[in-house]
C-alpha cells in the first residue's frame, strides 16, 4: 500500500519498519543555571509559536515537540543528539573554541526551532493530516469499526511475513513486543488509513462508479493487444488503413489458432501480446474494476461469462482479445479488497492534497517542501 508521507512515518515508527538508531552526544551537560552558549532564544520562547494550523485549530512549536517526544522518542533524542553535538562541537572547537560547553532546555528548545529538522515537520504535518481526515468522516457521517482496524493491522503483518520483515517461527505479537509495539498503538494510526480509505471510496471511487460500490463491480481477465502504429506525419491514409487491417489480420489469427486450440490464450498472450507488462503473465491483467480501463475494453468484459473469449476489440491502443476469468462474488473477498486498498492508495496523494490545500487549507510551517503539499513517498 502506498500512503501519504505523514502516515507512512507514522506507521514505520509505530510498527519498527523504521529503526532510528540512537546517537548519543559525549561529554555534553545540561544544567538549568548554565550560561548561554548557543544563540538566545527567541523572545516568549518557541515553544508557544504558532507552526501549523487547520480551520480553528492552532497547533505550536511546543505542541509538536511533546508529540514527538511521546509517539517517537528515539527518533527525538537522536534528532537532539545531533543538533546539540554539532553545536558543542562548533563551540569546543571552532574559530574561537572554549574550554567546556553547556546548554540548557530552553537553548534546546530554540535550537530545535532554528534547525528546524525533518522529523518535525513530518509530526506536524501527520498531526494536520490525522486531524483533517478526522473532520471529513465526522461531517460525512463514516463510521470504521475496530473489526475493519484489526483486519487492517492482520494485512500490514502478513505483508511483514511476506516480505521476511517477519522472521519464520516469530509470531505477530512477538514481533510487535520485539519492537516495543502494542497492537493498541497500531489501531490508532490504522484507524486514520481505514477512514482515509473510507472518504476516498465515497468521494472518488464511487462518484466515479455512479453507485455504491459491489462486488459486482470486480472482475479479473487476460488479454492479447496488438497495437496499430500511430500514423506517421504525412502519412498517406490508404497506408494507414493498411497498418490498421494488418493487426486486426494479426489478432484474428491468432483467435482462430485459440478456438481451433492450437494454443491456449495463456501460452498465445506469452507469445504474441504487444503488452510487455502482461505477456510475461500470460496476458493476466489481474484484478480490476469497472469504469478503470477504457470503455470498450470494459464493455468487452461485461459482455462475456468466465471462460470465454471475446472477438477483436478495438480500443485506442490497438486490437484486444479479452478472456474474462472470474466477475463479481466468483472473486474472493480478501483479492477484491487487496485491489481496492491498491486502487484508493494510488490516489491518496491527489486526495490529501486537496483534503488539505482545498478543503481545510491548512498551514504547516515546519515543512521542508511547499507548506501546503504534501510530500511525495517513494513506492512502498
Amino acid at each position: 500500500m502506498k500512503i501519504g508521507y505523514g502516515l507512512v512515518a507514522a506507521l514505520a515508527a509505530t510498527c519498527g519498519a523504521v529503526a532510528i538508531a540512537p546517537m548519543h552526544a559525549q561529554g555534553v551537560k545540561t544544567s538549568k543555571t548554565a550560561k548561554t552558549v548557543a544563540a538566545a532564544p527567541t523572545a516568549g520562547g518557541p515553544r508557544s509559536e504558532v507552526v501549523g494550523t487547520i480551520g480553528d485549530t492552532k497547533i505550536t512549536f511546543g505542541d509538536v515537540l511533546d508529540r514527538v517526544q511521546k509517539e517517537n522518542p528515539s527518533g527525538f533524542n537522536s534528532t537532539v543528539a545531533q543538533l546539540v553535538g554539532l553545536d558543542a562541537s562548533k563551540s569546543l572547537f571552532g574559530p574561537t573554541p572554549k574550554s567546556s560547553y553547556t546548554v540548557t532546555k530552553p537553548q534546546v528548545v530554540d535550537l530545535l526551532r532554528k534547525q528546524n529538522p525533518p522529523l518535525l515537520g513530518e509530526t506536524l504535518k501527520t498531526m494536520l493530516e490525522f486531524d483533517a481526515v478526522d473532520r471529513e468522516v465526522k461531517k460525512k457521517g463514516i463510521n470504521v469499526t475496530t473489526a475493519q482496524v484489526d483486519t487492517r493491522i492482520d494485512q500490514f503483518l502478513k505483508m511483514l511475513r511476506t516480505r521476511g520483515q517477519i522472521p519464520q517461527g516469530v509470531t505477530d505479537a512477538q514481533f510487535l513486543e520485539q519492537n516495543h509495539v502494542t497492537r493498541e498503538s497500531l489501531r490508532k494510526n490504522f484507524l486514520v488509513q481505514a477512514k482515509l480509505f473510507s472518504l476516498i471510496q465515497q468521494d472518488f471511487v464511487e462518484k466515479r462508479l455512479g453507485h455504491k460500490l459491489t462486488p459486482d463491480d470486480f472482475f479479473k481477465a487476460r488479454h492479447i493487444l496488438i497495437k496499430v502504429p500511430m500514423p506517421a506525419p504525412g502519412q498517406k491514409p490508404e497506408d494507414a488503413k493498411k497498418a490498421d487491417a494488418d493487426a486486426l489480420a494479426k489478432i484474428q489469427q491468432i483467435a482462430a489458432d485459440i478456438a481451433a486450440k492450437k494454443k491456449t490464450f495463456e501460452q498465445a498472450a506469452t507469445e504474441s501480446s504487444e503488452d510487455e507488462g502482461s505477456k510475461v503473465m500470460g496476458g493476466s491483467l489481474g484484478i480490476q474494476m469497472r469504469k478503470v480501463l477504457v470503455a470498450e475494453f470494459e464493455n468487452a468484459v461485461y459482455a462475456l461469462k468466465p471462460g470465454e473469449v471475446s472477438p477483436p476489440v478495438k480500443s485506442q491502443f490497438g486490437y484486444h482479445l479479452i478472456q474474462l476469468e472470474q466477475k463479481g462474488a466468483e472473486i474472493p473477498e480478501p483479492e477484491r479488497q487487496q485491489y481496492l486498498d491498491t486502487f484508493e492508495s494510488g490516489q491518496m496523494q491527489i486526495f490529501l492534497h486537496d483534503l488539505l490545500t482545498t478543503k481545510y487549507k491548512v498551514v504547516n510551517k515546519l515543512a521542508r517542501e511547499s507548506p501546503n503539499m504534501p510530500m511525495m513517498v517513494p513506492g512502498q
